[in-house]
């Protein structure tokens, strides 16, 4: 029994230890604060030109929303992390 006991105890700690190890050098995309480190484009609007508020931070999540458009006729909007090479196509 405390055989079995130890070898679980260490099983557990060695990948514990390894999930550790695997989330070094990731870094965190979102701040949960602001928009700060991300690009926005709508269509018809200028690069970073964050229209009517579209892309938002409420709660510590980051939130899409068309409440200030009168009339929708975006057709693409984009938002992406500028350490990223690949933008999240909205």
């Amino acid at each position: 029994m405390k055989l079995k006991l130890t070898s679980l105890l260490l099983l557990i700690s060695v990948f514990t230890a390894l999930n550790v190890q695997a989330q070094k050098g990731w870094i965190n995309l979102f701040n949960g604060k602001d928009l700060k480190d991300w690009n926005v484009k709508i269509s018809k609007h200028d690069y970073q030109d964050n229209y009517a508020n579209t892309f938002s931070v409420a709660n510590g999540v980051m939130k899409v929303s068309y409440d200030g458009y009168s009339d929708f006729e975006i057709n693409s909007m984009a938002i992406s992390f500028t350490k990223s090479r690949f933008p999240i196509i909205y």
